[in-house]
This record gives C-alpha cells, structure tokens and sequence, in this order.
C-alpha cells in the first residue's frame, strides 16, 4: 500500500505546484486616441485596471468601447490630473459604464457644469475619493504608483495655475517606468526640477499636449525619454502639438508619436523590455 501512495502523492504535488517557467501577465499602457484631449489606460499585470483622465465628453462612448474592446470589466482607480473638460470630460459616461473603486483628484475645483456632473457621479456612486498629492504611493503587484506632483501650496499667479496643479505620477515595473504628467506645464516642472524628484522614465505623456509651454531641454534631459507620446487632435485650435516642443522631444533622443497621426498607441512591458504599437 505504502508503495503505491507515495509516487501518487507526488503526483499531485506536482500537478499542484505552479510551473517554474510561469510569466507574469504584461504590464499593458494604451494612450487612447480622444482627439483633443488625453486618457491612458493602464492593465496591470496582477489584473487592476487604471485610467487617467477620459477626454473631453464627446470622446465619452470612445472611452467606454475602447476599454471594453481591451477587456475592462471595473477600474481600480480614475486619475483625474485637473478639472479641464478635456481631462475629465469622458468621465461621466465612464461612470455609468463601469464600477469604480477609487478616484484621485487634483484638488482644483471649478465652476463648470462637467466638473459638477462627474462629482455628483463620485458621490452618487461612493467611490472613495482621494487627494493626489506627493507621498501618496501603491503597489500593484510588480508596478509601483507614486505620486509626485502638485505639492502644496500649490503654485499661484503662473500661465496656468489649474494646469500646474495636474497631477503628475511616476510608475515603475522593474527596468521600465512611465511619467504620466497631466497639463502640467514649465512653472510646475521647473518646481519639480528644483526639489531634485525623481522623474527618470522610459516612457513620458508629454505634458499639455505638447505646447510651447513645457517639455524643456532640462525636464527632458532628467526624464531621459526612450518614447514620447502626444494626444491632441488633427488641426486643433491650440496648434499643438508646438514645433519647438517637438524640435527639443527629439533632440533628446525619444521616440515621438503623436496620436493625431498614428491614433491610439499602446505599449506592452515585462518590465525588462517593451513593445510599442499604433492605431494606424
């Protein structure tokens, strides 16, 4: 008896031990193309769901269809880096969509009627509602959340103090980080320049659509970007992206890809190496 129980017995050990050879999901970063506005999706690999910012409202049914096409079920966590429409402005029918878990906000409040519908939606909804501010960090599985930007006070009397005080997050998975940075523009970088933070990433959202107003030689020169993306729309009033801001983005050695010309663009990393795709 005894000499038939034992062979089973490993059996069963090693059908229930995990292969040694098991890969962790990909860390999954698509920046949707909304046309003049921005919204990254983040799948992590221990299978949360993150997104940052959803566009203005006319990109809202675009949000939605392009997180059902990748499989998005609920949301983590929403990032709302400030309260221009363009940012949050999809965010009301993400919120009829999809269940969300938490929201982070800029602390910036504003009289517009987008800004009131998508607080009435968090409240309505009891999502949990949190300042982004530094020292503000998660962990999802191997990617780490860390907030860096704004710092209070909170800049005063700049170009634009609501776009300064976007909030800005590093994320790393091993060898490969992205900086997502809102329309944060050069009197807030130049801030985060000054206190010495950590903004060394792979992967860099341009700030502010890639306007005349950031991404300067020394901000690019401390994120020391392998890939640069842009989201603006074809045409647009505000003339983004700037040619001076994409003289400098390239000049720094990134790869650039603006949405207006190769659509959405996602890139996929094991922490090690990565991949990037496009839309078109």
């Amino acid at each position: 008896m005894h000499r038939i129980m034992l062979p089973l017995l490993s059996l069963v050990a090693c059908l229930a031990a995990p292969p040694a050879h098991a890969q962790v999901p990909p860390w999954v970063i698509t920046f949707l193309d909304v046309g003049q506005g921005d919204c990254s999706l983040l799948q992590l690999p221990d299978g949360k769901n993150v997104l940052i910012d959803a566009g203005d409202t006319k990109a809202g049914p675009a949000v939605v269809d392009g997180l059902r096409e990748r499989g998005v079920k609920e949301l983590d966590m929403v990032i709302m880096t400030h309260p221009h429409a363009d940012h949050i402005g999809g965010l009301h029918r993400v919120f009829q969509e999809f269940k969300v878990r938490q929201a982070l906000d800029a602390g910036m409040s504003s009289a517009s009627r987008i800004y009131k519908t998508v607080f009435k939606d968090i409240e309505e909804q009891g999502i949990a509602l949190k300042l982004g501010r530094p020292g503000l960090s998660k962990q999802y599985g191997p990617v780490s959340l860390d907030v860096i930007a704004p710092e209070e006070p909170l800049l005063k009397h700049t170009r634009s103090d609501v776009n300064n005080a976007s909030i800005v997050t590093r994320w790393r998975y091993n060898n490969v980080s992205l900086l997502e940075t809102g329309d944060i523009e050069q009197e807030g970088l130049n801030r985060l320049l000054k206190e010495h933070t950590v903004l060394a990433a792979k992967i860099l959202k341009v700030p502010h659509h890639g306007s005349r107003y950031t991404s300067s030689k020394e901000f690019l020169a401390a994120v020391h970007p392998e890939v640069a993306v842009i989201s603006c729309a074809a045409k647009n009033d505000y003339h983004h992206p700037h040619p001076q801001a994409v003289d400098r983005i390239k000049a720094a050695g990134a790869k650039l890809y603006v949405t207006s010309e190769v659509g959405s663009v996602t890139v996929s990393t094991d922490g090690q190496t990565y991949d990037v795709k496009t839309e078109k």
